[in-house]
């Protein structure tokens, strides 16, 4: 029997154990940067050590690839769900916002009581949500939500609707006359400013101008289509009043506007009847016989009934800080109603007293904080508040008499305001909306100016600054509001009324 050399047995144990020795010189040649390279990994003569290395190499590179397309998959649902939700969302908001009619939110302004505390505190939560943009404008609706009262309304405003087209066919027929064509070129931009300035229809038109002397030489053209206030004159009046108009309170009382069962404003008959008498012949050269702006609702004072002594003002409320970023609506409309009364009893003297001392309170803390005069349409919307507040203060002091303490807090209230600014410069060139600003903002700032010394400005004057805050489409936005329909309301019945009583 053979057996194999020394020699041929060690070569081949070698080759089972997988090793084959090179030269040293020929090594390096096989080592590259990352580590050695195994020369016969793929034989099956491979050592086990490398075998379950190349094994769990392998099972991590299946497992990364597996965590990889998991996680990709849910990112792609992630965003697949997100896509759907924002979407869902978005249509939405459209339908609703397409949704005829909807829920309104409004205020019970004729709360009395321990209901005050309520709605002020509803307030305050308007406010915020106004200061942090995430209130919306809605339409007013009816106060009374009654069937029968909702017909009612829907008469009159047919009735109120189907006069104002009559009137309307009968201004439009009178425009084409022959005779007007000449003029025409200076009275479109003359109506155009008017109309920015929040004018009644019929005030704009040429055959009711002709009804007011004083009128026809409001406007004077000038070159390049501009138009320029004519000397001696006030600007741009919307209605101007005769001379002898004072501000008393005895002819207040005549003919004033109150709340019918809906809370709606009417007229009532009036005592003196200088609004519902028709005009003698020679009326248009009598006008102030016939048109008493006193009787206006924006400018209307009660009367309180006898044996009332209304309560006295505590300047300790007026002065207690109060969280008020903008003007209340509650306290506005609430002395709205108050002062569209005719006379005022004991009750109602006293609810006078409390809402005067707590818009007082409010606009005091306003004022406390200040704001900055930059440009006429940013100063107007405080402007137009302080304006507001400082009407009902003023008038409802010539209401209350003694009763208002003025000598224990009036000197300390005013001192808070800070009006004394210099005019904003009228400039030649300029658009419309910009003249409005500026128009409106002097004139502003003239009647505050007046309210401080405890006396009301003319009241064809706070009647037109309440037209240009309510009616023209460049006032400031929050004067723009379904808030103060009630007041673009009043002022249309009483234009009608005028309307009326001249055929126009």
């Amino acid at each position: 029997m053979l057996f194999p050399s020394p020699s041929e047995e060690n070569q081949r144990q070698k080759c089972l154990e997988g090793h084959v020795h090179l030269p040293l010189a020929r090594i390096d040649s096989y080592v590259s940067k990352d580590g050695p390279i195994p020369l016969f990994s793929s034989f099956p003569g491979q050592s086990a050590e490398n075998a379950l290395a190349h094994a769990g190499t392998r099972r991590r590179s299946s497992a990364r690839r597996w965590r990889w397309s998991i996680l990709f998959g849910w990112t792609a649902r992630f965003l697949v769900f997100a896509i759907i939700l924002f979407w869902s969302i978005c249509k939405a908001s459209r339908s609703t916002k397409q949704a005829s009619g909807g829920i309104t939110r409004r205020l019970s302004y004729g709360t009395t009581g321990r209901d005050e505390e309520m709605a002020r505190i509803v307030e305050q939560c308007l406010e915020m949500e106004e200061d942090l943009g995430i209130s919306a404008s809605r339409s007013p609706s009816p106060l009374n939500t009654e069937p029968s009262a909702k017909i009612a309304r829907l008469v009159s405003m047919l009735s109120e609707a189907a006069t104002a087209y009559e009137r309307m066919t009968a201004v439009v027929s009178m425009s084409y006359d022959p005779s007007t064509v000449a003029t025409s070129y200076y009275q479109e931009e003359e109506n155009s400013f008017q109309q920015a300035l929040g004018c009644p229809y019929f005030f704009q038109h040429e055959s009711a101008l002709e009804m007011f002397p004083h009128t026809s030489s409001w406007l004077t053209p000038i070159g390049n289509n501009e138009t320029s206030p004519a000397p001696n004159l006030r600007p741009y009046a919307c209605l101007t009043m005769i001379p002898g108009a004072t501000g008393t309170q005895g002819g207040q009382g005549t003919a004033s506007t109150t709340l019918d069962n809906t809370g709606m404003p009417h007229c009532e008959p009036s005592t003196s009847s200088s609004l519902e008498t028709p005009p003698p012949p020679g009326g248009r050269t009598k006008l102030q016989e016939h048109l008493d702006m006193l009787q206006h609702p924006y400018v209307n004072l009660p009367v309180l009934e006898s044996n009332v002594v209304p309560r006295l003002v505590q300047p300790a409320v007026i002065f207690r800080q109060v969280h008020a970023t903008t003007l209340s609506y509650y306290e506005l409309h609430n002395l709205r109603n108050l002062f569209a009364k005719e006379k005022l009893n004991q009750q109602e003297a006293d609810v006078l007293v409390g809402t005067i001392e707590n818009l007082a309170a409010r606009f005091w803390s306003m004022a406390q904080r200040g704001f900055e005069k930059t440009s006429p349409t940013f100063a107007n919307a405080t402007l137009g508040a302080y304006f507001l507040a400082f009407d009902f203060i003023v008038r409802a002091i010539q209401v209350l008499g003694d009763s208002m303490q003025l000598s224990a807090w009036w000197g300390k209230f005013v001192s808070a305001f800070k009006i004394d600014y210099r005019p904003f410069p009228q400039r030649r060139h300029c658009r419309v909306s910009t003249r409005f600003q500026r128009e409106l903002a002097n004139r502003l700032l003239g009647a505050l100016k007046i309210y401080t010394t405890g006396r009301t400005p003319p009241p064809e004057d706070v009647v037109e600054l309440k037209r240009m805050l309510f009616f023209s489409p460049h006032s400031p936005p929050v004067f723009k509001s379904p808030q103060w329909e009630e007041w673009r309301e009043e002022d249309d019945d009483f234009s009608c009324k005028i309307a009326r009583l001249f055929h126009i």
